[in-house]
This record gives structure tokens, sequence and C-alpha cells, in this order.
């Protein structure tokens, strides 16, 4: 992985660009003098490479989680989340969607790293919506302790308390049978047509939640909405 990051960052991106460029150039200098089918392959071109360029940064995002080199630090969780409340603010409008929290604590993580972990979920819930329903996310907060609810991640017999947050959607959800596979890399339960990603951003989750030492595990009901648990210690553990 961590080689075909360093390729990726290189030698895939650069024709990619140049791809790109040119797509949009011919397109803005020729464009009136191109049949019509020649303005879908030009489309289609440039919508191919944006999905690949996606793609690339993507699989860059997940390479990097697998080498934690970031400080560990104290950081409030809820201005984590009401800057990707802002960064999504679009979105949330364009949906009209509700989201309610409860109070969220003061943990030792990585901040970019739990940033993009709420960010995934919340925008996951916002993308996988139904049509014909306002999306409603609520975020419930509790502490745990792990001794008497069996939490059992790697070192964590030296953590004392967890948090427990869990994020609920009233969205379009999934079969339980899948609720392994969607962490894993490249797995996506919709078409491309339907939904756009590259079937990463929940692997990346997933990667995030290892790296400080916590659980993450998902629900869902089709058409009905989805449910995921993150387990995070408050503290981590003790080499």
């Amino acid at each position: 992985m961590e080689q075909f990051a360093f390729v990726a960052s290189h030698d895939l991106q650069e024709p990619l660009r140049k791809i790109q460029t040119f797509g949009d150039r011919l397109k803005m200098t020729a464009l009136e003098n191109l049949n019509e089918n020649s303005r879908v392959y030009i489309d289609k071109m440039l919508t191919a490479a944006g999905r690949m360029s996606t793609l690339i940064n993507d699989l860059l995002s997940f390479s990097r989680l697998t080498r934690l080199k970031d400080s560990f630090e104290q950081i409030d969780l809820n201005k984590i989340f009401e800057d990707v409340l802002t960064d999504l603010e679009l979105s949330i409008q364009n949906k009209k969607a509700v989201i309610k929290s409860g109070k969220l604590p003061l943990i030792v993580g990585v901040p970019s790293q739990l940033y993009q972990l709420l960010f995934n979920l919340i925008r996951n819930a916002l993308k996988f919506s139904r049509n014909d329903v306002i999306p409603e996310i609520n975020i419930k907060v509790e502490n745990v302790n792990p001794r008497k609810e069996r939490i059992s991640v790697g070192n964590s017999s030296s953590v004392d308390a967890f948090v427990r947050i869990t994020i609920s959607d009233n969205g379009i959800g999934f079969e339980n049978q899948y609720a392994e596979r969607i962490f894993e890399i490249f797995q996506r339960l919709n078409g491309r047509t339907e939904f756009e990603g590259t079937g990463i951003g929940l692997a990346i989750c997933k990667r995030i939640v290892t790296n400080h030492h916590g659980n993450i595990s998902a629900t869902g009901e089709p058409n009905v909405g989805s449910v995921f648990v993150i387990e995070l210690p408050l503290k981590q553990p003790e080499n």
C-alpha cells in the first residue's frame, strides 16, 4: 500500500491532471464545433478522470492511515463536530436535514483523523438519504466502563473509560448481512449511478477507529435507516 501511495502521488496523478486539463480546454474552445456524440464523449472522459482522481486521493488517505505518525493530543470533539457541520453546511441545507447531537467529550486522539471519522459518517448519512424523506441524523453519547461492558480492544485493559457514540439516520439503510462487508475497502452496496463514491470511506473510518484502539460496528434496515456505533477510549492505552 505504501509503494502504491508513492506511485499514485507521482506517476498516476500527473498524466491524469493532463487528461483533465486538456479535456477542459477542448471543451471550452471547441465545444461549439463538435457534434452531439463528441460532446458526450468529452463529458464521459472528464467524468471518468474525475472519478479516478477521487479514487487515487481516497487510496492515498487510506494508505497514510496505516502509518500512524500523527501525535495524539487532548481535543474537544464538540469543536471537531462543529467543523464537520460547517463543511457540510451546503449539503445539510439542500436536503433540509435535521441533525441532533448530545454533548461530546474531551478525548485523546489525532484531530485530523477524528474529524475525518465524523465527516465521513455524517456525509454518508446525508448521501444515503431517501428522496421522499427529510434526513434526520441523531447522535447519542454515552460513557462506558470497559470492564462492565466487556469492551476489549488491544491494550484496553489499561483504559478506565470509553465513550460510545451512536450515529443513527432514517436513510436507505442496508441488509444486516453486509454489516461487516461495508467496512472493507472498495466495497459498495449501491451502484455508481445511484450514489457517487469510491467505496473507501468506511474503510477509512475503520482504520481511524483501529488507530485509536476502539471499535466500530453498524446495523441497518432497508428503507428504514442505519446505525453506526463507535467506541473510543477517552485516553489512549499505556504502551
